[in-house]
């Protein structure tokens, strides 16, 4: 089995309808109603954002590791992360993972018959 990934449109539609949005740090979570059997996470990182591939890779893996390390696959939703600030690739993994349990605690909040 393939792993289904976010299409052009479905990303648009996503950020232009979803108004579940946790801001800290130069990050912004958006959560979307789970389109496929397992949730989904795409970080977007833009290029004058943070200029070196290497760096973006880099907050790229990080924030994709703590999605599968806090357990977000049990959640029923899709994950879009931005990364608006060129700030974020100077935080430390400690902070990033305290950005990702927050929207996680908020998550669970919000659906508590979920967990």
């Amino acid at each position: 089995m393939t792993k289904a990934g976010f299409k052009p449109n479905e990303v648009r539609n996503i950020m232009q309808t979803t108004r579940k949005r946790y801001r800290r740090s130069g990050l912004e979570a958006i959560l979307a109603p789970q389109a496929f059997l397992e949730p989904r996470i795409l970080v977007i990182i833009a290029a004058r954002t943070i200029s070196s591939a290497v760096v973006r890779n880099r907050v790229r893996r990080r924030l994709k590791a703590l999605f599968q390390a806090l357990g977000f696959k049990q959640q029923k939703q899709d994950l879009i992360i931005l990364v608006k600030d060129s700030a974020v690739a100077k935080l430390s993994y400690d902070d990033l993972k305290s950005f990702m349990s927050q929207v996680f605690r908020e998550i669970a909040k919000q659906n508590p018959h979920d967990n």
